[in-house]
């Protein structure tokens, strides 16, 4: 058993810790430290590496986080974490990353007890957008493959940003499908679970039924069950036909129906946005 870290204690001879963050399951702890190599001292997120539970295969646990750390060296994005460190001490494998001073948008859901309004969905949607259509840019295209409410941090002054890239991959062209099938059932597409390999528009997929959780205060179905989700203006009859389309589009089973790119959803969301100023 991994023990969690004290505050108070040093990591690598410089991150001091001074809290625990979050301990709610999943591949790693997360804290709050303070880098005191830094001047002046700068605060940071540390996550530590401990297995899902008893039956997890520890190497395979090792490799994903390595491969998070290896991605986020790579990338530079507003809506991204940025990567700092990747250290081993005392046999636990250790990241260290941006210090987001906000919450999951899971929580802001669950704190509010009704769905999220319109608007506030909507601009979320577009920097999501945003930082999906630069990860599916990238050279090879990186496919994030778990996107929900419980992986993205809102700040204070709402910007938005994608955590836990433990089972981000690249697309590698010809491949007939994923070798790991991995995922949130409520939040993936059919494809991601065997039906072939997972390319950018399983991400839409994923924002697609993430704002209709949000918009409806309901979660999605699986989309790998023969049902169909209940329409979100059903759900919330406040939300405009519209915005209802985007939904719909989004979440269609066969990925050719879908958005075919993050750039033409966000596209979309910016002309109806433009509509309701009107």
């Amino acid at each position: 058993m991994i023990l969690s870290l004290s505050a108070g204690s040093t990591l690598a001879k410089r991150y001091k810790v001074v809290r625990l963050v979050s301990d709610e399951g999943g591949m790693a702890r997360v804290y709050e430290v303070i880098d005191l190599n830094d001047s002046p001292k700068s605060t940071w997120a540390v996550k530590q590496l401990r297995p899902r539970d008893n039956r997890a295969d520890p190497k395979e646990s090792l490799d994903l986080f390595n491969k998070e750390a290896d991605l986020l060296r790579s990338l530079s994005h507003h809506n991204i974490p940025q990567f700092r460190d990747r250290f081993d001490e005392n046999g636990n494998a250790y990241l260290v990353l941006e210090f987001i001073s906000g919450q999951p948008i899971s929580k802001v859901l669950f704190q509010r007890g009704r769905p999220i309004d319109v608007d506030e969905v909507m601009r979320w949607g577009f920097q999501i957008c945003e930082v999906l259509e630069y990860l599916h840019t990238r050279q090879p295209p990186i496919i994030y493959r778990d996107l929900k409410p419980d992986n993205l941090m809102v700040t204070r002054d709402g910007t938005v940003k994608i955590i836990d890239f433990g089972i981000a991959r690249t697309h590698k062209q010809g491949k007939a499908k994923d070798t790991v099938l991995m995922g949130t059932e409520a939040y993936a597409p059919p494809e991601q679970y065997g039906a072939g390999q997972t390319d950018a528009r399983a991400d839409i997929y994923a924002l697609g039924a993430t704002m209709y959780h949000l918009l409806s205060n309901t979660y999605p179905p699986i989309a790998r069950l023969p049902i169909e989700p209940t329409p979100v203006r059903t759900l919330n009859p406040k939300i405009s036909r519209d915005v209802s389309n985007i939904i719909v589009r989004a979440m269609q089973k066969e990925r050719n129906q879908r958005y075919q790119s993050a750039a033409e959803m966000r596209d979309e969301i910016i002309r109806i946005k433009r509509e309701i100023r009107k």
